[in-house]
């Protein structure tokens, strides 16, 4: 799904200046993200979309959940 995340932006056919549309981070901590103690490392992705109002495109974060793989992130994303 991240090929397809990638297609989206690809196709909005700007022919202005640079512009930066998504920032993918890994983010991890001892018991962050569970909510119950896993006496573990736990990671999570998380994708955000930039602000381009003239392109109808409006800021947003898309949390992964534990144990959810960037593609599962990026899916997310798209809808």
């Amino acid at each position: 799904m991240l090929k397809e995340l990638e297609r989206y932006f690809v196709k909005m056919g700007w022919y202005d200046k640079t512009r930066e549309f998504l920032t993918i981070k890994l983010e991890g901590g001892f018991e962050a993200f569970s909510g119950r103690a896993s006496e573990t490392w736990e990671y999570r992705w998380v994708i955000q979309v930039h602000n381009h109002p003239d392109l109808g495109i409006p800021e947003f974060f898309i949390w992964g959940k534990r144990f959810e793989t960037l593609d599962d992130v990026a899916a997310r994303a798209l809808r």
